[in-house]
C-alpha cells in the first residue's frame, strides 16, 4: 500500500520467506501492483511449523480485509 501511495511504484520484487510469498503476491494483486515473489530459504527457522500455521490465519484475514476495502 505504502509503495503505491507514497512512491507511485507500480511494480515490485518481494523477497520474503517461502510461507509468506503467496500472501504477499495476493496483497499486491489486490492493490493493482505488478509483483514478483522471491521465496527465501526458511529452513533455519526453529519453529517454522508455528509460523506456517499462523500464516494460514493471516491469509484468511487478508482475504476479508480486501473484501471489506473493496465494498
Amino acid at each position: 500500500y505504502n509503495v503505491k501511495k507514497f512512491f507511485s511504484i507500480d511494480s515490485v520484487i518481494i523477497p520474503t520467506q517461502n510461507y509468506h510469498v503467496v500472501r504477499a503476491i495476493y496483497d499486491c494483486n489486490n492493490l493493482d501492483l505488478q509483483c514478483y515473489g522471491l521465496a527465501l530459504d526458511d529452513k533455519g527457522y526453529i519453529e517454522i511449523e508455528k509460523f506456517s500455521s499462523r500464516e494460514l490465519v493471516a491469509r484468511v484475514k487478508a482475504f476479508f480485509d480486501f473484501l471489506l476495502i473493496n465494498n
